[in-house]
């Protein structure tokens, strides 16, 4: 069971960073695609990117499905982890204020996207923390 967890686990974390890429891949294309002078790359990336920025929310699902479930089995076999809870914590957070911003305040600008963004790669720090 404990594997399972740990597979489980690592779901999350490799969902995380595919939603993550969202950000990145945004920030890449409003600075520097337009520098790019190979028109094929260019295009490469905007057709990987339009699969990022499609799928950001279902990766989101599926981390926080299965950091549940990781942190359901983890819970009972080996107790409560300070680390986990943390991250756990954290990425519930990011995921109530993508929720927030989705349905409730749609704005792009509103204070709740740069917090949304700064919690992301707060918790990049607390998974670390917590796998180390």
């Amino acid at each position: 069971m404990k594997d399972f967890a740990e597979f489980l686990g690592w779901i999350t974390v490799i969902s995380y960073a595919i939603a993550l890429f969202n950000y990145i891949f945004k920030y890449i294309n409003r600075n520097y695609l337009k520098k790019f002078t190979n028109k094929k790359a260019a295009g490469m990336y905007k057709f990987i990117m339009k699969y990022v920025v499609k799928y950001h929310k279902l990766v989101g699902i599926i981390a926080v499905i299965a950091l549940t479930a990781h942190f359901i089995i983890m819970y009972t076999l080996k107790g409560l982890l300070i680390t986990g809870l943390i991250a756990m914590i954290l990425m519930f957070s990011v995921v109530l204020l993508g929720i927030y911003g989705t349905y409730i305040n749609k704005k792009l600008k509103a204070p709740w996207l740069k917090i949304h963004k700064i919690l992301a790669f707060t918790l990049i720090v607390a998974i670390i923390v917590h796998i180390l």
